[in-house]
């Protein structure tokens, strides 16, 4: 499960990348960054609770 959350974060990130510097998707782009940070931050937290 781990390996997927961290998949989908790097698969989110480099669609952000690839939105900021080469196409203009606007707020969108930024909308799937943030999800990114919170699912690795949500990861981190979840990782110290065990």
């Amino acid at each position: 499960m781990n390996k997927w959350i961290y998949f989908l974060v790097g698969i989110l990130l480099i669609i952000w990348a690839i939105g900021f510097f080469i196409l203009d998707f606007g707020v969108f782009i930024h909308i799937l960054f943030a999800m990114a940070l919170f699912i690795i931050l949500f990861e981190v937290i979840r990782e110290e609770n065990r």
